[in-house]
């Protein structure tokens, strides 16, 4: 299996990497990011400072963080200290 791109998200992110609850799926996702090219974790806000049930990967396995106003900007800090583009989104005017 290869891919360019993987495109997850997971239970929590912290200075010691990104953890899952969903232990069915830690194979599957450590095949993904194996395979693919890019990294990428779609995590909102309350997923920072946050340790789940299983360690997924360390920080360095990660390229890009996508998430919303309002994370941990000390742990976003330390993500970019550590070559991970961390991507914050607005909200959007209605």
């Amino acid at each position: 299996m290869q891919a360019d791109v993987a495109i997850m998200s997971s239970g929590g992110i912290t200075a010691g990497g990104v953890s899952n609850s969903h232990v069915l799926l830690i194979d599957i996702q450590k095949a993904m990011m194996k395979a693919a090219r890019k990294v990428i974790f779609c995590l909102d806000s309350t997923k920072f400072g946050r340790q789940s049930l299983t360690t997924l990967c360390a920080l360095d396995d990660i390229d890009v963080i996508v998430t919303n106003e309002g994370a941990d900007e000390d742990l976003v800090g330390e993500l970019r200290a550590n070559g991970i583009e961390v991507v914050v989104a607005g909200n959007a005017a209605s």
